[in-house]
């Protein structure tokens, strides 16, 4: 039934929730017509004002020229420069600055897009005189912490730094990458093997100072202990997970619950000693379907390490698409409402699933995939749903019911 009603939704400019492969699947600029002759168009102005800094969404921001007059605030970085630029570092070095509504993540995607204008044509002048497109997969990737994982070249590595950055992916953006940042410099260039030979007693220290949140130094350590259990019971957090899966069920509710279970079965003494915390950090990474959690960053782990496009990585090769649930964020719960996705009212694993099943019925396969859309429209501050501005912003006016419905009144 919710196919037939969103089946015509690319009429109201969301088109990208029915498309397959398309070139630009951002909500954000879905509805803006592609004209690359303009140069630096803005493709966000007052909406950036509102975005949520839910870390795993992809947003990209494409400044106008008076950002490269203004040297990127100060940075005064040459051409040369631009060229050499890497997510990484450049992302660290960015991170802190501000400018009204821009954000450091912001002027990240502003000098990836330069870099590529650079590399593949030379200058801009030639890049605007060729009519490209600059919204390339490698720039929308940048904003997601999905490309710190890009950054090994191994599936063994993906996988736990996948783990890492999704298990630390709360909290606002520029913490978010202070930290993933901060465990992957102890851990080195090649995290698997930091997992396979960790020794609490020699390795445990470097640690322990870091901070995220309320997640301490030896939750950290916790978390580097059950990850090498499953490398060394299962060779790979692939085979851990399909331990306890059963591929015939319709999605991962009971292989996640197994999943957590047995990971937190893991020795621990050598991160809390002889009697764990009853709450202890570690346990936050591995939360249960059962006892009610939408499991958002493991959703969101299993997104990178399943899915095949420009941002998802297919680490794995064992696990089906269409198994997945989406993973249950502000945006997604708003828009799952306003377009009727689930009668729940309270986030939870029953919300994630129902929308879920939703979107299943648009595509079997792989329901998974409309997710960034719905985050997205959240994020430009479109939906009203529960809001004074009802749908006036929504680019779904007409399918959506943007206003709660009590039981004196039917809006």
């Amino acid at each position: 039934m919710f196919a037939r009603k969103v089946h015509h939704l690319r009429h109201f400019c969301f088109g990208h929730l029915v498309g397959e492969n398309t070139a630009l699947a951002d909500a954000v600029v879905m509805h803006m017509q592609h004209d690359s002759r303009r140069g630096f168009t803005v493709l966000v102005e007052e909406t950036l004002q509102h975005m949520h800094d839910e870390f795993h969404r992809r947003v990209v921001v494409v400044e106008d020229e008076h950002a490269i007059e203004a040297g990127l605030l100060g940075l005064r970085l040459g051409a040369g420069e631009y060229r050499a630029a890497r997510t990484g570092p450049l992302a660290a070095a960015l991170a802190p600055l501000v400018h009204r509504w821009i954000r450091g993540r912001d002027l990240v995607a502003l000098v990836l897009v330069l870099q590529r204008m650079l590399r593949e044509h030379g200058s801009i002048e030639a890049f605007f005189l060729a009519g490209d497109d600059p919204l390339a997969p490698d720039v929308r990737a940048a904003l997601d912490p999905v490309h710190v994982v890009r950054r090994y070249a191994s599936r063994e590595d993906r996988e736990i730094v996948g783990f890492c950055a999704a298990a630390l992916a709360f909290g606002r953006v520029a913490s978010v990458l202070q930290s993933v940042e901060a465990l992957l410099r102890v851990m080195g260039p090649r995290p698997s093997e930091y997992v396979r030979r960790f020794a609490p007693a020699s390795d445990a220290a470097p640690l322990l100072p870091l901070v995220h949140r309320w997640i301490r130094g030896r939750d950290l350590v916790a978390l580097v202990l059950v990850l090498q259990r499953m490398l060394r019971d299962h060779g790979s957090i692939e085979g851990f997970f399909l331990a306890g899966d059963d591929p015939s069920t319709p999605d991962v509710h009971a292989a996640l619950d197994s999943f957590s279970t047995r990971a937190l079965e893991t020795d621990l003494t050598a991160a809390y000693g002889r009697r764990r915390p009853a709450r202890a950090g570690v346990a936050y990474f591995f939360p249960r379907p059962s006892a009610g959690s939408a499991c958002k960053r493991l959703n969101l782990f299993l997104r990178w390490m399943v899915r095949k496009d420009a941002i998802d990585l297919a680490v794995w090769t064992r696990v089906a698409s269409s198994r997945l649930v989406v993973p249950l964020d502000t945006h997604v719960i708003r828009l799952g409402r306003c377009l009727r996705l689930t009668r729940y009212t309270s986030p939870g694993w029953k919300m994630a699933a129902e929308i879920t099943a939703s979107l299943r019925e648009m595509d079997a396969a792989d329901p998974v995939r409309f997710d960034f859309s719905l985050c997205h429209v959240g994020m430009m501050n479109a939906c009203g749903f529960s809001k004074p501005q009802r749908d006036a912003q929504c680019p779904l006016r007409g399918a959506c019911r943007p206003v709660v419905r009590n039981r004196r009144s039917a809006t």
